[in-house]
């Protein structure tokens, strides 16, 4: 007789029977990284007949389920082409062996002359940018992810490293592990991923001067300037991500380059705004109006370096928007080129978050929110507006801190 008694399992919610983001499917062609394996990986890039195993494609490679140490990974295949794929897997390392609720951990890199690996955790979830693009978030959910993302950036900022690329496309959300008895509708945890920008700060300093990271429109004036950055940098990325969370469009969606939008933002001020319909944009201020663009978002592979040459020309103050963007000159992007975060069939930076057809996604099970109308609290809401703006301001020196912010949230719930 079998006295042991059988483990409960706990039933996920129905949405991760069909999603193929990150799931863990019990029968599948297993690869698993033994050291021949990754030395041939290495050597001759993304083993042959892997289709099913591919998470994702972006701008630097692709992303293939493995297994590792008997873990279930994810693996980012990178073809060493050029110093900016060099510099980025120096990047990730800065949070190699980390051990955070709120990080995706990377257990390995191995870098050679042909390719480039990065193994790390993989865990039932979507980015951020899927659940945005599929439904409206209401206020607590957004504090919720808000205090995870903030989390992260708080016990990166400790330990002397800017992430620099804070985006919804960088948040992944998983379902599960909420270990916070106050949050009982929360059934998930936000984990931040993607260093490739970031920066370490060495310890006889608190600031860096390096070169222009991460995604434009979620740049502080001061990255794109190309001056000492602190960890308020990150805070104003922070602030720009909760705008989106609220609005649920790509900041700035009027303007149809990266380059303006650089520009606008160092030269005026600018900042992302609701306006997105039709009839919003009847009463936008004719100084949006003219450069609001109806035709999709498409831009050069040049776009950062032509960022640079705008904002940053020899011995003189900038007068003009006109330049010559020349698309077979300057190195290549850091980052891939922006799309329409409106248009659910294209893809987001990085690791593509987009699901086929057949594998539908129900985010509203995973934040248990009904048919039902979401109730607004006008006061909060212009607490979470008053939040996101001081995050973005100009002056670096008068963003909030990591405390500060985390104290705002929670006043919030």
């Amino acid at each position: 007789m079998n006295l042991k008694a059988k483990k409960k399992k706990t039933a996920l919610p129905s949405f991760y029977c069909r999603s193929t983001l990150l799931r863990t499917p019990q029968n599948e062609a297993v690869l698993i990284l033994s050291t021949p394996k990754r030395r041939e990986i290495l050597k001759e890039g993304p083993p042959q007949n892997i289709r099913n195993n591919i998470l994702g494609k972006g701008a630097y490679g692709t992303v293939i389920k493995a297994v590792y140490k008997a873990k279930p990974v994810a693996v980012k295949i990178i073809k060493n082409l050029d110093d900016c794929n060099h510099q980025t897997m120096r990047n990730e390392s800065h949070v190699l062996g980390w051990n955070h609720a709120n990080i995706v951990r990377i257990f390995k890199i191995e870098i050679t002359m042909n390719f480039a690996i990065v193994i790390m955790e993989r865990f039932l979830g979507h980015c951020l940018q899927k659940i945005l693009d599929c439904m409206e978030l209401p206020l607590k959910h957004r504090v919720y992810i808000s205090l995870d993302v903030l989390a992260a950036l708080m016990y990166c900022h400790k330990r002397n490293v800017l992430h620099m690329d804070v985006k919804p496309q960088n948040v992944m959300i998983t379902w599960g592990n909420n270990n916070n008895e106050n949050w009982p509708n929360k059934s998930y945890t936000c984990k931040l991923c993607d260093f490739g920008s970031s920066i370490k700060i060495t310890e006889q300093t608190t600031a860096i001067k390096g070169i222009i990271k991460g995604t434009v429109r979620y740049m502080a004036p001061e990255a794109l300037k190309e001056e000492y950055l602190h960890s308020s940098a990150d805070v104003y990325s922070l602030g720009i991500t909760l705008w989106q969370m609220k609005y649920r469009h790509l900041p700035y969606d009027w303007l149809e380059c990266n380059e303006m939008v650089a520009y606008q933002v160092v030269k005026n001020n600018l900042r992302p705004t609701a306006w997105s319909s039709e009839k919003d944009r009847a009463i936008m201020p004719s100084s949006h109006q003219c450069f609001y663009s109806n035709t999709p978002v498409d831009f050069s592979k040049n776009s950062l370096k032509n960022v640079q040459n705008i904002l940053k020309p020899p011995k003189a103050t900038l007068t003009s928007l006109n330049g010559n963007f020349d698309g077979n000159q300057g190195q290549k992007s850091i980052r891939k080129p922006f799309v329409d975060l409106n248009i659910a069939a294209k893809s987001s930076a990085n690791i593509k978050c987009n699901l086929s057809r057949t594998n539908r996604i129900y985010p509203r099970t995973m934040f248990q929110i009904g048919n039902e109308p979401i109730y607004v609290d006008p006061v909060k809401e212009r607490k979470y507006d008053d939040l996101y703006m001081k995050c973005w301001d100009n002056d670096c020196a008068r963003r909030p801190s990591g405390k500060d912010i985390r104290r705002d949230l929670k006043e919030l719930l």
